[in-house]
């Protein structure tokens, strides 16, 4: 999620706890209500720094490894077995930095302690109930967990969390922690509201698959490759959903409007890559590693043609519109050169035409872009693969 949702839950969490964890023993210096609101600030400082503190990990990075980045992102700071370890090493830090002011209030290092363990223990949850992969369960499992439940931005939980936090920081009436508990409270009942968008999703995913390959899944062969499909939520709502699924050698993406009457926006299809690359060469280790990352949802999105080599790759998860093939990032390389890292690609076009069509999307419209050929990313290389999906 958006580093203001990450603060700002950890902050809710800590204000949450916070009438059970400070001590009501310490003796005031200020008048009563300043003292209040000046330990609230403090204990949303605390909850929020650790609650955005995980994804220090985009610092991890190298020149010569453009894969290393990926590699580490939700990774071991986002598990849950680290959560003493970098709750305690930021309550160590904060302490002491800040010890004259928060002993002042009352605050003790144990009471830093847990409001770092609170606020760093909603980083990595929050973060699963996106697409992008989370691993919760490091050292003891490396896979991504994902229940994609919303997108890495959505505005409603956010601001029901923003808003509690306004509350605790400007009021000076006393009990206005609950407003911390009423917002994660309404978090919890729209995740809940968007794991029932999403079995709708899925339902309707599986009737477009029956349609289009009802007959080909019937008479598979041992060697046909077997469906795998997944939906996820886009960006600032939950009715929009992509539907990305695999069947014989190719990925489809497509576009569910999950409104009262649900729909179905056609999209494309791409050849699904498949690792080629010499044993134990730097560049099978990197496909490896970006297949991982991608959970591999890898689509060729361009090639060099006859003259070159190169190969472009993107993880066909994510797109600016759910129901084409434009990965917003990938991997190139050229398949002459095994013993060479791979180069990282983003491409996030932002340009007025996307945006109107995605919002008409969101808004059900029908009258939309062809979508069944996929856009030029000749930018990347010399000759850019176009493919006619099934309708």
């Amino acid at each position: 999620m958006d580093p203001i949702s990450q603060f700002t839950i950890g902050a809710c969490a800590a204000l949450a706890v916070s009438s059970r964890v400070l001590s009501t023993s310490a003796q005031p210096t200020l008048s009563a209500p300043l003292e209040q609101r000046s330990r609230r600030r403090w204990i949303i400082a605390l909850g929020g720094l650790a609650g955005a503190a995980p994804d220090l990990d985009v610092l991890i990075r190298s020149s010569q490894d453009p894969l290393l980045s990926l590699e580490f992102h939700r990774h071991f700071t986002h598990a849950l077995a680290f959560i003493p370890l970098g709750a305690g090493l930021l309550a160590l830090l904060l302490w002491s930095l800040f010890r004259s002011p928060l002993q002042r209030l009352g605050f003790r290092l144990m009471h830093v302690l847990i409001f770092s363990c609170v606020g760093w223990a909603t980083h990595a949850p929050l973060d699963a109930c996106t697409s992008y992969g989370t691993q919760l369960l490091w050292p003891f499992s490396s896979t991504r967990v994902a229940w994609n439940l919303v997108g890495v931005i959505d505005p409603l939980p956010t601001l029901a969390w923003l808003l509690a936090v306004l509350v605790a920081l400007i009021s000076l009436r006393p009990g206005v922690e609950r407003w911390a508990k009423v917002s994660l409270v309404l978090s919890l009942v729209y995740l809940v509201l968007t794991g029932v968008q999403r079995e709708r999703a899925e339902t309707l995913q599986a009737e477009l698959i029956n349609r289009r390959h009802g007959h080909a899944r019937v008479n598979q062969t041992p060697t046909t490759p077997k469906l795998r499909a997944s939906v996820k939520p886009t960006l600032l709502q939950t009715i929009l959903w992509k539907s990305v699924y695999e069947f014989n050698g190719r990925i489809y993406t497509d576009a569910l409007w999950m409104g009262a009457k649900p729909k179905v926006y056609a999209g494309q299809c791409i050849e699904k890559y498949q690792i080629s690359a010499p044993a134990d060469s730097v560049l099978e280790s990197d496909l490896r590693r970006f297949a991982w990352f991608s959970d591999d949802w890898l689509g060729i999105v361009a090639h060099g043609g006859e003259t070159s080599e190169r190969v472009s790759v993107g993880d066909v998860r994510y797109s600016m519109l759910p129901h084409q093939i434009e990965p917003l990032w990938g991997i190139e390389f050229d398949i002459r050169q095994p013993d060479r890292h791979v180069q990282t690609w983003a491409s996030r076009r932002r340009d007025e035409a996307t945006l109107n069509e995605y919002f008409k999307m969101i808004r059900g419209e029908t009258m939309l872009a062809d979508a069944t050929i996929a856009r030029s990313v000749a930018e990347f290389s010399e000759t850019s693969i176009h493919s006619v999906c099934l309708q």
